[in-house]
């Protein structure tokens, strides 16, 4: 970064009457430091976001969201045999031995579990649109 900085500040401080040593050749410097600073900012800014695929942010969700406490998930932990273990879960032809094991299904059980199994000991979760369409994506691969 410090070579951008140095062409930069190069290119920015000459004198405007100063002469260049080729025609446009410092205006080719700025462009190309700028350029390249910006690049660095937008993978700064991405790699501060986390993951970007779904399936690896519904991996971290269902350990931050306490699903291991209750549920062995394959790659994301968990030992618990409160609930039933996920292991094979994408493969399975319904949830909870009775509902079709489709994408809205599974994520209306994750939001609301007690539409769909009334009595059921599995709790609602307060998740974003975004959080559940993560972790259906994650379960979905658990095959």
């Amino acid at each position: 970064m410090s070579f951008l900085v140095r062409i930069t500040n190069r290119a920015l401080l000459r004198a405007p009457s100063a002469p260049t040593p080729r025609r446009g050749g410092d205006r080719h410097l700025v462009r190309l430091a700028l350029g390249l600073a910006g690049v660095a900012l937008v993978s700064a800014v991405l790699a501060a976001c986390g993951p970007s695929d779904p399936v690896s942010e519904g991996r971290r969700l269902v350990g931050q969201k306490g699903c291991t406490g209750c549920h062995i998930i394959p790659g994301a932990g968990g030992n618990s045999s409160i609930g039933p273990s996920l292991a094979g879960f994408a493969s399975r032809p319904t949830i909870v031995g009775a509902i079709p094991n489709t994408r809205e299904n599974l994520a209306q059980w994750i939001t609301n579990p007690s539409s769909l199994k009334p009595g059921t000991s599995m709790p609602s979760l307060p998740l974003s649109p975004a959080e559940v369409n993560a972790i259906v994506a994650f379960l979905q691969t658990l095959k």
